[in-house]
């Protein structure tokens, strides 16, 4: 029982599976949240030129 118990304690896999886990979760939020500004900013970025392309046609349109 008690060399179960060492070959228990000294086994380190499990701890480096937790770690690259946490590791990995950590990744995703940080890409996740980027993800989400910079779609927001497009979206933004997108919405502006479609305003500035109905400006100059309806510019055109008067002449």
């Amino acid at each position: 029982m008690r060399t179960l118990y060492r070959r228990f304690l000294s086994d380190r896999s499990g701890a480096v599976a937790v770690e690259y886990t946490l590791v990995v979760a950590v990744v995703s939020v940080a890409a996740i949240t980027a993800m989400d500004a910079i779609g927001a900013t497009l979206i933004d970025m997108i919405n502006q030129i479609s305003a500035t392309i109905q400006d100059v046609i309806a510019q055109i349109a008067q002449r």
